[in-house]
């Protein structure tokens, strides 16, 4: 977690989240997620990319991203938005 989200007492909000039981911490621990990199890695990258650019985003993260969308039924603009708004998305 930044420094900064923790000046501002995202600590506390995110341990008073844990104390009530948030599902997302749940299934994340419960979740063994680098499975699934290998599968998720042939599916969408190419075997080999051009020098330079972006680096491509993190399999798991976008796996992860695809379950909110799913769990929530949140299109993909809606879905950066809570991202950003929401610790307990931003921690899962």
């Amino acid at each position: 977690m930044s420094k900064q989200m923790i000046m501002f007492g995202a600590d506390i909000q995110l341990e008073r989240l844990s104390k009530l039981g948030d599902p997302l911490e749940r299934n994340n621990a419960a979740i063994e997620w680098e499975i699934f990199r290998a599968p998720i890695a042939k599916r969408i990258r190419k075997e080999k990319y051009p020098k330079g650019g972006r680096p491509p985003t993190d399999e798991i993260l976008i796996f992860k991203m695809c379950l909110l969308q799913d769990l929530h039924n949140i299109s993909d603009n809606n879905t950066e938005c809570l991202i950003n708004d929401r610790l307990s998305f931003q921690r899962f």
